[in-house]
């Protein structure tokens, strides 16, 4: 079976420890790690996972759109929520 190859944003935080946890026991293999003010250039990765903030998040979106206009292939998607009272 191929291992799924995960590009971690936001790994030293609560939830990125998590994910890289659960990641070796639903073989997937963490093929790079981010955290602030570190940039994933290249990672080889089937998705990126971002658990640092929604503008870095944003950020990250705008880059991928501009990857797959110059590569034509990456797929992007983005998704937020608010915990607004």
């Amino acid at each position: 079976m191929t291992r799924f190859r995960i590009a971690l944003v936001g790994a030293a935080g609560r939830m990125g420890q998590a994910i890289a946890d659960v990641a070796v026991s639903e073989n997937a293999e963490i093929v790079a790690k981010s955290d602030l003010g570190d940039q994933i250039t290249s990672a080889n990765a089937d998705v990126l996972i971002d658990f640092s903030s929604a503008t870095a998040a944003d950020i990250r979106l705008k880059r991928s759109k501009r990857l797959k206009r110059r590569r034509g292939r990456f797929r992007s998607c983005s998704h937020q929520t608010s915990a607004s009272g």
